[in-house]
């Protein structure tokens, strides 16, 4: 207690079965270390819940592991609700071209900033970079590949090989698997 600022609410011991804070008991002589008159030993093996606030820490010399139960998010209201309320229809709009992905991005990470969903100092280690540049990267190759002809070049090598339909989509699996050794999977899908 003196050391953690917590409080002590049940032990599984090896030795000595499972004891509760609340079990009540009178006999000086029990081994379990709720009803000893002095502090209680454990060994490696034992099980302790406590109750404590959520910013302590727990040194690893003292503790091999340190599960925290009781850190769990507060309820959900209206409020933490909105930006689903918000993203749902612009995944609509995008989807159906209305709006384009990148006015519908900006947007919403706008309105998330300002509904306090987000904070502006977090946006570094909430979006993953390198996968948007990987995305990024695989869209241009993709539409390079598109404007240049060479996808338009490979389809007409394909259709043009002379082989029976049942056996064409296996040539353009093979070209699939050899393009996705050179490129991402995106630009290879293109």
């Amino acid at each position: 207690r003196e050391a953690y600022n917590a409080g002590l609410i049940a032990v599984r011991s090896r030795y000595w079965g499972t004891a509760f804070a609340t079990d009540q008991q009178d006999s000086k002589e029990a081994t379990s270390p709720f009803h000893r008159r002095a502090s209680a030993n454990f060994v490696a093996g034992d099980v302790i819940l406590v109750m404590a606030q959520t910013d302590t820490s727990y040194p690893s010399s003292h503790f091999l592991l340190v599960t925290r139960l009781g850190s769990l998010p507060r309820p959900t209201s209206f409020y933490d609700l909105v930006p689903l309320l918000l993203f749902v229809p612009a995944l609509v709009l995008t989807s159906l071209d209305v709006v384009s992905m990148v006015q519908i991005s900006v947007t919403l990470s706008t309105l998330f900033i300002m509904g306090g969903w987000i904070k502006a100092t977090e946006i570094r280690t909430i979006v993953d970079w390198q996968l948007l540049i990987l995305i990024g990267a695989a869209l241009g190759i993709a539409q390079a590949m598109s404007k240049s002809g060479l996808a338009a070049g490979v389809s007409r090598a394909i259709l043009s090989s002379g082989l029976p339909n049942w056996l064409t989509p296996s040539l353009l699996y093979l070209i699939v698997m050899v393009t996705t050794e050179l490129v991402t999977n995106n630009a290879a899908a293109a």
